[in-house]
């Protein structure tokens, strides 16, 4: 199958122990992450495309441009979205949005490259 722009995905978290800020160390807050955050983007970018690439290939995260505008606490549910937005050969666009209700707390851009797997799950020799 064919990848096509205007293909969206969209899941469901909570927000746990292990993503706040002040477990991942990116802060002092007991809220989400930015680097949290970030990660859910990322997965779900990643598993919109998967099961859409050829035998062999895979893509791989290459750029992130987030904005982080709002908080979400311990036990939040949030919503991430990813819309891919533009196919350039190999290169994939995204945007990427998380929201916490109806309040946006996080948008950007998530940039993914389509490689052989092949090329990355060799392992290095000594």
């Amino acid at each position: 199958m064919e990848l096509q722009a205007g293909i969206q995905a969209e899941r469901r978290f909570e927000v746990t122990e292990e993503m706040l800020a002040s477990v991942v160390g990116s802060g002092r807050l007991e809220v989400l992450s930015t680097p949290s955050m970030i990660a859910l983007m990322e997965n779900v970018a990643e598993s919109l495309v998967a099961d859409k690439l050829p035998n062999g290939i895979i893509s791989v995260g290459t750029r992130v441009c987030v904005r982080h505008k709002a908080p979400a606490w311990l036990g939040d549910e949030i919503t991430v979205r990813a819309r891919l937005r533009e196919v350039s050969g190999r290169r994939l666009v995204f945007d990427v949005e998380c929201l916490r209700g109806d309040t946006v707390i996080g948008e950007g851009e998530h940039e993914r490259y389509m490689v052989e797997r092949g090329r990355f799950s060799k392992t290095k020799e000594k």
